[in-house]
């Protein structure tokens, strides 16, 4: 359902495919999603990129725990739900990237088995050290820009670099979150 002008999630889609485990929105007119998508309870994959989207909908955090990846990127989002911790058993890739996100949302230290985390393209100052104690964080994007917390060198080295740093080396060595 990409490369369309829906405005929202359509109703009759939840309606008749609860079942639905995969939902590609991306490139839209989606400026809020509606609650009816709480029907989509064993929905994995979401992607919404490209939209109008303001803020993730609360809906998402609360009703769609089966959801693995989450796509958002290229919206206008500054901020998730306070609600948005619940996914944090099933959610294994976010992507927040192009948005208006001045800081990391706190709920993603919550998310005990993200994999991959990308920020590029947000005004983000600094990543919290904490952000390292997510065993599973594989893969990142990060703005190239002075992210406070990590230095300016080992942001323009990369991703892997950034986990390095923030877990610290002493800690990931011998975990096989990094292999050194």
């Amino acid at each position: 359902l990409s490369q369309n002008r829906f405005t929202d999630v359509p109703r009759i889609l939840c309606e008749t495919l609860p079942l639905l485990e995969e939902l590609n929105m991306e490139n839209n007119l989606i400026a809020r999603v509606g609650d009816h998508v709480s029907q989509l309870a064993r929905l994995k994959i979401f992607r919404l990129g490209h939209n109008k989207l303001t803020e993730v909908s609360e809906v998402v955090g609360e009703a769609l725990t089966a959801l693995s990846d989450l796509s958002v990127n290229h919206n206008t989002i500054g901020k998730l739900p306070a609600n948005f911790s619940r996914a944090a058993e099933s959610l294994t890739s976010l992507d927040l990237e192009s948005n208006l996100f001045p800081e990391l949302p706190p709920a993603i230290l919550s998310l005990t088995v993200l994999k991959t985390l990308k920020l590029a393209g947000n005004p983000i100052a600094e990543l919290p050290l904490a952000l390292g104690t997510l065993a599973f964080l594989t893969e990142i994007t990060v703005p190239s820009t002075d992210l406070g917390s990590v230095p300016r060198d080992v942001v323009q080295v990369g991703g892997a670099a950034v986990i390095r740093f923030l877990c610290g080396v002493a800690e990931c060595e011998g975990t096989g979150l990094l292999d050194l």
